[in-house]
């Protein structure tokens, strides 16, 4: 896959948040009630992608504001996983919400991509056809 380069510069805001099971989400509702909304957001997850349910309520509630919302494992390495573990905070529910699994991309890296997504105006069916791709999912 070949991105353009953006025709001007333009610095995204897209933080990445650690999380565990025991995050309630406060940092990531945070980031959507503050005074300067992420341009995107990737969550380095748990194991191959999980978050605690409450986490995932909020996150949920960011990609329905029209946000792109990326998780990623935050182990280092490895995939994310989209057929195991159904509960609340689990892969499976995770993708039916909204969120877009990175499959193999560190969140540093989703990071990057995001960053080059959201500079050239890409819409949410561009941001996950690139992540399926470049995450190899």
């Amino acid at each position: 896959m070949v991105l353009a380069t953006p025709e001007r510069p333009y610095k995204p805001y897209i933080p990445v948040v650690e999380t565990g099971l025991g995050n309630e989400g406060r940092t990531l509702a945070a980031l959507a009630g503050g005074d300067t909304t992420p341009d995107a957001i990737v969550l380095a997850a748990s194991g191959a992608g999980h978050l605690s349910s409450s986490c995932a309520d909020v996150a949920a509630g960011i990609v329905a504001d029209g946000t792109p919302v990326v998780f990623a494992t935050h182990t280092g390495s490895g995939s994310t996983f989209r057929r195991t573990y159904g509960y609340a905070g689990g892969k499976m529910a995770l993708i039916r919400k909204g969120l877009i699994p990175a499959g193999f991309l560190t969140a540093r890296q989703s990071r990057i991509l995001l960053g080059v997504l959201v500079a050239n105006h890409a819409d949410i069916a561009a941001v996950k056809r690139a992540f399926r791709h470049e995450g190899q999912w």
